[in-house]
C-alpha cells in the first residue's frame, strides 16, 4: 500500500517538470528579436507652449527611447513619417526655433512599426499675459477689475472682452452679469501670441440657481383704452367653501384676443392686478354673505 502511493507521488511530480520546462521555453521565445515590437515614441516636454528666455532664439524637444534598437523617425510639417523620414538623434533632439509646428513620429524595429503620435508646440520668446488677481474659469460678483499684471514695455498688446476692445493695462471694471470671453494679444516685432480667459459675473439676487443671468425688472405698461373691447370673466360655476375661487379675465375684441395693457380692482378685497397682453388672472376667497364678484377697470372701481 505504500509503494501505491510512492508511485502516485512519482507520477505528480513528472506532470509538474513538464509543465515547468514548458513555461520556461514559452518564455525564451518572447524574448526572441522577432517577437519585440518598435515602441511607440514619448515627448518628454509635455507643455504645449514653449518660451524662450531671452538668451536663446531656439529649442530642443527630446523623445523618450525604451530600447537602443527601435530608430525614431518624425515629420514637423504635418507629413506622415515613415522610415524615409528625418532620423531621430538622440544626442541632439530636434531643434526648433520660434513658430508653430506639429511633430509626428514613428519607431521601427526589425521592419515593424509603432503608432504614430503627435504633439502640436508653440514656440515663442513672449510670456503668457497674466491678469492680477484673476483666475481663468472662475464665477465672480461684480464689479470684476481686469488689469494686466507686470506688462512689459518692449511688448504691444491689445485687448478684446466679448470682441469689444478694451485697455487693461490700468484697471478696467466689468459691471454687468452675464458670460464674458477675454481675448490678449501680446506682440514683439513680427512675432505674437494669444492667450483666452473666459469668467461668469453673477447676479447676487439670482446667483448660482440662475447662472450668468442679468437681473431684469419689466418696463411698466402703458395703460389701454378699453372702448367697445368685450371683457370675458371666466370662473367655475360652483366652488368649495373655503377655497379661493380663479377667475380669468379677457380683453377680446372681434372674437380674438385684443394685446391690451389695463389694471383691474376686485370688489372682494379691492387689491390691484394686472391684464398684459389682454389676458389676467386672480385667485378671490369671497366672503360667505358674498353673492356677487365685481370686477372695476382702473380707477374707475
Amino acid at each position: 500500500m505504500s509503494h501505491t502511493k510512492s508511485r502516485r507521488y512519482h507520477g505528480w511530480l513528472y506532470v509538474t517538470l513538464i509543465c515547468t520546462i514548458s513555461l520556461i521555453v514559452t518564455c525564451e521565445k518572447n524574448n526572441n528579436d522577432d517577437d519585440i515590437y518598435a515602441c511607440i515614441p514619448v515627448f518628454k516636454i509635455t507643455d504645449s507652449i514653449i518660451v524662450l528666455n531671452e538668451s536663446t532664439d531656439k529649442t530642443r524637444i527630446e523623445l523618450t527611447l525604451c530600447n537602443d534598437n527601435t530608430v525614431f523617425y518624425y515629420t514637423i510639417d504635418e507629413h506622415i513619417p515613415d522610415s524615409n523620414s528625418t532620423v531621430y538623434n538622440p544626442l541632439s533632439g530636434i531643434v526648433l526655433g520660434i513658430g508653430e509646428y506639429l511633430i509626428k513620429a514613428i519607431g521601427y524595429l526589425n521592419k515593424k512599426e509603432s503608432d504614430i503620435v503627435e504633439k502640436k508646440y508653440i514656440i515663442t520668446c513672449i510670456p503668457p499675459a497674466k491678469i492680477e488677481n484673476f483666475k481663468n474659469h472662475t464665477n465672480y460678483y461684480a464689479p470684476v477689475p481686469l488689469k494686466l499684471k507686470n506688462p512689459d514695455n518692449k511688448f504691444t498688446y491689445e485687448t478684446k472682452l466679448n470682441d469689444e476692445t478694451i485697455n487693461i493695462l490700468e484697471s478696467y471694471n466689468v459691471n454687468e452679469e452675464g458670460f464674458y470671453y477675454l481675448e490678449i494679444i501680446s506682440s514683439y516685432d513680427t512675432i505674437s501670441r494669444k492667450d483666452n480667459y473666459e469668467f461668469v459675473i453673477l447676479d447676487e439676487e439670482r446667483g448660482e440657481p440662475e447662472w450668468g443671468l442679468k437681473a431684469w425688472t419689466p418696463k411698466s405698461f402703458t395703460e389701454s383704452n378699453i372702448n367697445s373691447e368685450e371683457i370675458r370673466i371666466i370662473y367655475p360655476r360652483s366652488y368649495v367653501k373655503n377655497l379661493n375661487i380663479p377667475f380669468i379675465i379677457k380683453v377680446v375684441e372681434n372674437n380674438a384676443l385684443k394685446a391690451a395693457y389695463s389694471t383691474f380692482i376686485n370688489s372682494v378685497n379691492s387689491s390691484v392686478s394686472n391684464i398684459k397682453r389682454g389676458i389676467g388672472s386672480i385667485n378671490l376667497l369671497p366672503d360667505n354673505s358674498t353673492s356677487t364678484i365685481s370686477f372695476y377697470k382702473g380707477c374707475d372701481y
